[in-house]
Formats: structure tokens, C-alpha cells, sequence
């Protein structure tokens, strides 16, 4: 029954077999014990063990790039304009707008805290 649930889930979120596969492997996502035979119980299982994995925010994650002067700096763009910096590998993310979606990142060979971003326009930070 539980199977046939997750599949139900699974579909809905237009995930196929893939998101079944990523429901049964995190036992957080599943769904509680279920209820007893000839229990009255209206109520649909439980599914309130979500955890955020990364960064988020709709659309495609898009030009990954890692800094050749600290691996735990991390960014990312998404299609949907936002893009993503984590200081700490991916373990937490920090969205920041380029007011168009960002097309490359690119680190400075000599001065590790400059980071550029090409948007609509170049961005640059110091």
C-alpha cells in the first residue's frame, strides 16, 4: 500500500520512476506507519519530514562553478534570474539577484575575492 502511494506521489510531481527511487531511498520523506485495519481515520499520511537539500527557487540550476582558490565557494545560476552562493560546499546557499539570468561566473586568477557574473551586464565583487 505504501508503494502504491509513493507512486501516486511520485507522479504527481512528475518525477516517474525517479522521484519513487529518491522517496524510497531517504526514509525522512516517507510516510508514517499506516493506519490499523477498520481505523476511521480520514486523514492522509503524513509526509512532513521534508528537509531542504540546496538551493531552490523554481526553474533549472544552470553554470556551476567552484573556485580554484577555495573549493567551499560555490555558485550557481538559475533560469529564473535568481543565483546561488555557498561559502561552505553546498551545505547552505545564499541567493542574490543579477536582474537577468546569470550566463557564466568566473574567479580571478590573482585576487581570490573577486568573483565576476555575466548577467545583461558584466558584474564584478570585491
Amino acid at each position: 500500500m505504501r508503494k502504491n502511494c509513493l507512486r501516486k506521489i511520485a507522479r504527481y510531481i512528475g518525477a516517474g520512476s525517479i522521484g519513487l527511487t529518491l522517496l524510497l531511498a531517504f526514509p525522512s520523506m516517507r510516510a508514517g506507519p499506516e493506519e490499523a485495519p477498520g481505523s476511521n481515520s480520514a486523514s492522509a499520511p503524513r509526509f512532513d519530514a521534508w528537509r531542504i537539500l540546496g538551493p531552490g527557487g523554481g526553474g533549472a540550476q544552470f553554470y556551476p562553478a567552484v573556485s580554484p582558490h577555495d573549493a567551499n565557494l560555490v555558485l550557481v545560476a538559475c533560469d529564473m534570474t535568481g543565483a546561488y552562493i555557498s561559502h561552505d560546499g553546498g551545505t547552505s546557499w545564499r541567493m542574490f539577484n543579477l536582474r537577468a539570468p546569470a550566463k557564466f561566473f568566473e574567479f580571478d586568477h590573482t585576487n581570490p575575492r573577486v568573483i565576476y557574473a555575466g548577467a545583461s551586464t558584466l558584474w564584478r565583487s570585491a
